[in-house]
């Protein structure tokens, strides 16, 4: 392939050194839509760094607005007050252009390629907004739209905000609704005379400049006069509403606050170019004829010019190998002068088809980093548990659980124990349950290197193989887990609660615990079962020998007594639940079954990769133990956040915000001692995401109603059974049909997320009366109480209070947060925090701690800025959607490994999605998807039809729902070869659509890892509907 390179006195082409065309692969082999050298022409005109580029220095290849603001912390917060910066995650989107959310009215601010000075996709940057003269306008139309084709003078645009988990439709076309070349900007209009007649489009973006030019083929007079009565000089507030709902807001980037991990080190190959016209960059060596440029593997990141004195020795003496070879590309420095950025390789990664190498690649795509912890993070930590003991002053000022018989039920491989329970039951009918969560804030100090570490990290992440833990081991796995028969400290909430699950009174503090049994999930289900006398149990006294025993002075039966009650309390707790409207999917995992560890001998001889291959696989059984710890887990997660809520209230009305258990001087200023409300909320949903599923059930007489949290599991279920019936399925195939629905609706769902509740109140107060806002609201207890007993109470009332913003969706409850699970989660640390600052508890800290940062001594006291409350969270948000993702595709990387070795399956698939030329087929008893050719799948098919069917565009759908392009509806007839498969031929299933449950042998071939499906005949799976 051959590179166009222009200069200013001639033309050359220059073929890259070695290069040869070839699409792209991922380690699924999906084809990339990209070339390897897309934009490669563009690149020379940076080869010479910070040199002079080609022609005139201020060509299109300088940066522009590269002068950033000096802002300091009062600044930032004060511009964030007024609206005048954004403090937001970036979104790139095709052709160089990129977004944030407006957080005051959700609307999208649109940031050129050049205004993002080096900012890349999702990282957290500060915006500021641009004068209205340089916004865009969209939903244009002309007197008498044209038919033509969309051209390149045009940008479409949509303000739906895309959700983060998996699109469901297949094939669709290239996102035009983002592609970012503004008609007035446009290099082909550039060189033309304006025809007389201009064409706008109503899904197309325009500067205002053009617009007002060609303002003759407007048919909206009052968006023109508007235009013309505003100061296009002047910058309001991104708290201003919009003037007219056609404007788009722009902005440039004037700080990155975090930096995403993935924009750092990346995979990609290497080419070499001749240095041209004698120009030498600054990392060539004067006597090298060749630049060295990085093509990423992602079309999500940049060409990187390569220091060469870090390029493989033999991919230097043969080019050709720079480009059949995967490097990791560590970036190093990006001048600001400069479109692509300078950097180092750091390894030639090898082969993607092996399971060690996968799952690094894994780790680089959602950076993450797998690197031990330092010395300097490390310090003043016990470097053993042995080292450790629980000082003295401890027990003296804390709650003592010990004398209760205190216990934990965690998976079989667990090794950071976070949370404990016992009940004791009162002489009045009521219980007292006591929940326990590891007292990580005792042991990591504000501010100091592990804290920063342990928020840059923000989660642990659990892959099949092994766990990245957020906390180094000592504390992690000894001095922070509550192990069984040891003293540790704990943050307890004791609830006084009715046999109903209703909350009479709760107390918070700190304490010290003794667990007294460590159970796994199957041995506290045995125990419960043996407890209600379940006929399933015959001999019982065998079963005593295998089941744990509690510490003395505690006897077997009264761990009997312990589960029985929690699990009576919390069957009640999870009915009540579900019939407030809480989101109930069915949700698949794997268990995988590895091999003995080798032994240091066996390590030191076998020249294999350190990755243990899996030798089978299992589905997880869930079984009503996890469902006990769940349901109190959200109990003290509601209760910790009604808590928080009650107090910010008091805070908002004047009342004093917290009892202080330590002296404050009169001086003091309370608000100077709040360190903000962290809470998690789930958005509800936008409508036009279940279309897909809407049409389905409508097709089946059915109302699909995703209004709320209830309806949607209703209709979920109803969907499945009806079509179910129609079809004459049996119960495995509903159970097919009900989990590849769940799946459906679960991707459709929007992510919860972790909010500072005095960010999200000081936005609702500029959109509403802050009375409305607060009305009704109290910070009573017992109102806050039955407020999460019966939440449906506070929708009835149909006004705008807070509560309806602090929804969460999928537990259909008003106010949560995460609490419980500290050693592997940030968030739940930045509560602990606020809490202890709320109970005058915030200065229980390890004394070699306070020793080794003395220094810092004020770091617990000082003031957190609502600025850095948002950018934690917002890092929060981040990195755990990112861990997550992370962990679903182990899952599939060692499901796969096994299809490879163990396969071939045959097993019943249900078809999620079908487009022109591809099938997504979800199977079920694996929890896999595979998206595939139709030609592929029907290859042992005698003959096949596609058909389609285009379905009418809604008029009334706006820019808000992506009905920009119509969607066709796909269905294929098939038969079987009537000589070989007569008894098939005349079977029922001769159609393929939406929904359809096909016999498929799904399997992988030999040294790959990408799973493969293919229809067929229903005689090879014993499990069919008959």
């Amino acid at each position: 392939m051959w590179l166009s390179v222009q200069n200013p006195l001639r033309c050359r082409w220059v073929k890259p050194a070695g290069f040869s065309f070839r699409p792209y692969h991922n380690i699924n082999n999906k084809v990339r839509r990209t070339s390897p050298v897309i934009g490669c022409w563009k690149f020379f005109g940076s080869l010479s760094s910070r040199s002079v580029p080609f022609g005139d220095s201020t060509n299109q290849h300088s940066r522009q607005g590269k002068k950033k603001a000096d802002f300091n912390c009062e600044n930032i917060d004060a511009h964030l007050k007024k609206g005048s910066l954004i403090q937001a995650k970036l979104h790139e989107i095709p052709r160089g252009v990129c977004y944030v959310i407006n957080p005051y009215d959700g609307k999208r601010i649109h940031i050129s390629h050049e205004n993002c000075n080096n900012a890349r996709n999702e990282d957290i940057v500060l915006v500021e907004l641009l004068p209205i003269g340089k916004w865009k306008l969209t939903g244009i139309e002309n007197l008498e739209p044209q038919e033509k084709d969309i051209s390149d003078s045009e940008t479409v645009i949509s303000d739906t905000i895309q959700s983060t988990d998996e699109s469901s439709v297949l094939d669709s076309p290239v996102d035009s609704s983002f592609e970012a070349v503004v008609a007035s900007e446009s290099p082909i209009l550039a060189d033309q005379t304006p025809s007389t007649t201009i064409e706008f489009k109503k899904f197309r973006v325009y500067s205002i400049n053009y617009v007002m030019e060609n303002s003759q083929n407007i048919t909206d007079t009052e968006l023109l006069n508007t235009i013309k009565s505003l100061d296009l000089s002047y910058i309001p507030s991104a708290l201003c509403p919009l003037p007219n709902p056609h404007l788009v807001r722009t902005g440039v980037v004037r700080k990155i606050l975090k930096l995403n991990p993935a924009n750092q080190k990346f995979l990609g190959c290497l080419a070499f170019y001749p240095n041209i016209l004698n120009r030498v960059s600054e990392v060539s060596p004067k006597d090298d004829h060749f630049s060295c440029v990085l093509l990423p593997s992602s079309s999500r990141h940049p060409l990187v010019h390569i220091d060469p004195s870090t390029v493989p020795s033999d991919a230097l003496k043969d080019h050709q190998l720079g480009l059949k070879s995967s490097y990791v590309c560590r970036i190093t420095k990006w001048f600001e002068n400069s479109k692509y950025p300078h950097g180092v390789i750091e390894q030639n990664f090898g082969n993607l088809n092996e399971l060690e190498k996968a799952t690094e690649n894994i780790l680089l795509e959602y950076g993450i980093t797998d690197d031990q912890f330092t010395p300097e993070e490390l310090q003043g930590l016990p470097t053993s548990p042995q080292e450790f003991q629980i000082p003295k002053i401890e027990y003296e000022r804390r709650r003592d659980f010990r004398s209760h018989c205190v216990i934990t039920i965690d998976p079989k491989d667990a090794k950071d124990f976070d949370d404990a329970l016992h009940i004791t039951r009162l002489n009045n009918g009521l219980y007292q349950v006591g929940i326990h969560i590891a007292d990580v804030s005792y042991f990591v100090y504000p501010n100091s290197p592990l804290d920063k570490r342990a928020a840059d990290r923000t989660t642990s992440v659990y892959l099949v193989q092994k766990v990245i833990p957020m906390l180094p081991p000592i504390l992690s796995q000894h001095l922070c887990s509550l192990v069984p028969n040891e003293d540790r400290l704990a943050f307890s909430i004791l609830l006084t609660v009715k046999e109903n699950g209703e909350i009479v009174d709760e107390w918070f503090g700190r304490s010290i615990i003794r667990s007294r049994c460590r159970l796994t999930y199957d041995e506290a289900w045995s125990i419960i079962q043996m407890t209600q006398s379940n006929p399933a149990i015959e001999d019982k006294s065998c079963l005593l020998e295998f089941l744990p025993k509690p510490e003395a002075p505690f006897t077997f039966e009264d761990l009997q007594h312990c589960l029985s009650s929690l699990h009576l309390i919390a069957q009640n707790l999870r009915s009540h639940r579900i019939e407030n409207g809480a989101v109930s999917l069915e949700k698949l995992e794997l268990n995988f079954n590895f091999p003995k560890p080798l032994s240091v001998m066996e390590k030191c001889t076998n020249e294999c990769s350190t990755t243990r291959w899996p030798q089978g696989f299992s589905v997880k059984v869930r079984n009503p133990a996890h469902h006990l710890i769940e349901e109190w887990m959200i109990v003290a997660n509601q209760s910790v956040a009604r808590f928080l809520f009650g107090n910010f209230i008091k805070r908002l009305k004047g009342v004093r915000p917290f009892e202080l258990n330590v002296a404050m001087d009169n001086n003091d200023n309370n608000n100077h001692r709040w360190l903000g409300a962290t809470l998690r909320n789930h958005p509800k949903p936008e409508k036009s995401r279940f279309n897909h599923l809407m049409k389905i059930a409508k097709s089946n007489n059915i109302d699909f109603d995703p209004s709320n949290s209830l309806s949607l599991s209703c209709s979920v279920k109803t969907l499945a059974h009806t079509i179910a019936e129609k079809n004459s399925y049996n119960e495995s195939f509903l159970l097919d049909l009900i989990y590849c629905l769940s799946y459906m609706t679960y991707v459709r769902l929007s992510v919860a997320l972790y909010f500072n509740l005095d960010t999200m109140y000081n936005i609702l107060s500029k959109r509403y009366d802050k009375q409305n806002l607060l009305e009704n609201i109290s910070y009573d207890d017992h109102f806050l109480r039955m407020l999460s007993f019966d939440p449906q109470s506070i929708l009835q009332q149909n006004n705008i209070t807070m509560l309806n913003y602090t929804w969460h969706y999928g537990l259909s409850i008003p106010l949560y947060t995460h609490f419980t699970s500290p050693i592997r989660r940030y968030a739940d640390l930045m509560v602990h925090r606020q809490i202890a600052r709320i109970l005058g508890c915030d200065n229980y800290v390890y004394p070699e701690l306070q020793i080794s940062f003395q220094s810092n001594d004020d770091s617990i006291q000082k003031d957190i800025k609502d600025s850095d409350i948002d950018l934690l969270v917002a890092w929060c948000n981040d990195r755990r959607l990112k861990a997550r993702r992370a962990g679903e595709a182990s899952q599939h990387l060692f499901l796969t490994a096994c299809l490879r070795d163990y396969g071939p399956f045959y097993e019943n698939g249900t078809v999620m999605d079908l487009s022109a030329n591809k099938i997504r087929i979800l199977i079920a008893s694996f929890g896999l998807t595979i998206e595939t050719e139709i030609k592929d799948f029907l290859k042992n098919v005698f003959k096949w039809k596609h058909n389609a069917t285009v379905e009418a565009n809604d008029p009334d759908k706006g820019l808000s729902n992506n009905g920009l392009i119509s969607r066709k509806t796909y269905t294929i007839t098939f038969t079987w070869d009537n000589t070989e498969n007569q008894s098939v031929q005349n079977s029922k299933q001769s159609e393929i659509s939406i929904l359809s449950i096909l016999p498929c042998r799904v399997f992988c071939h030999q040294n790959t890892l990408t799973p493969l499906v293919e229809l067929v005949t229903s005689n090879h799976i014993s499990n069919q509907n008959v």
